[in-house]
């Protein structure tokens, strides 16, 4: 069985001093359009308005917190430059636009260009790419509406990493697997790498009429430990 080197432990205390540190943080004062430099503070950025633009990668950390309906209007992609994030807590946003645009991308080598989604969040996407790392934790959601292979790594690898409880969306069922085995991007639950071979052990399956959400659930190894750990605690109590 396949472990990420580094298991992740995807946890909102980490991700509140994350948004803590941002320096391009969502307001929404004028709409829901992820685009219009209006709905942001740039206060402490070295990002100014005018800047934050389609395709172009940002030099910066980015949070949205307790926002509905966002969306990428201009329907271009959104793009985190090496060792930046973005962030949503309690937030769902909706990257829209052509196929080939529609998506999250990250860039080929250097550090990580990460999404993290917190607290019920859903980031609704095409497609993600180019070294993107994406953390999804117990409460949150990543969809991905492009068939084929929308987890792709094209020159740098892209991961997805869910927490136990962590949704993952793809076209068809038939697609997690492919992920796992033939594509170029990565899937992890709660450290384990998913495969072709685990996946019906990572994953229970909901048939949404159009498209299929996984949810991720402890292997039964993990299981299994616990349960005797706890029947070693009863029998010990009984001595």
């Amino acid at each position: 069985m396949k472990y990420k080197s580094t298991i992740l432990t995807i946890a909102v205390t980490g991700f509140m001093i994350t948004a803590s540190n941002a320096a391009i943080v969502w307001t929404g004062a004028a709409d829901t359009n992820f685009w219009n430099d209006a709905n942001w503070d740039f206060g402490g950025s070295s990002v100014t308005a005018g800047e934050f633009n389609p395709n172009t990668a940002f030099n910066d950390d980015v949070v949205i917190s307790n926002a509905t309906g966002v969306t990428t209007v201009d329907g271009e992609g959104i793009l985190i430059n090496d060792g930046f994030s973005l962030t949503l807590d309690n937030s769902d946003i909706f990257v829209n636009g052509a196929a080939g645009t529609s998506g999250i991308k990250g860039v080929a080598a250097g550090a990580a260009s990460t999404f993290n989604l917190a607290n019920g969040s859903v980031l609704n996407t095409q497609f993600a790419t180019t070294g993107a790392d994406v953390n999804v934790d117990g409460t949150s959601e990543i969809i991905f509406r492009g068939g084929g292979d929308p987890i792709n790594s094209q020159t740098d690898q892209t991961n997805i990493f869910l927490a136990i409880g962590g949704k993952l969306t793809l076209p068809t069922l038939a697609e997690f697997t492919e992920q796992a085995d033939t594509q170029g991007g990565a899937i992890y639950v709660n450290g384990v790498q998913v495969t072709g071979s685990n996946v019906n052990d990572l994953f229970t399956f909901t048939d949404n009429g159009g498209s299929f959400t996984g949810t991720a659930v402890p292997e039964p190894s993990s299981t299994a430990l616990i349960g005797l750990a706890g029947l070693g605690l009863v029998l010990r109590r009984r001595r």
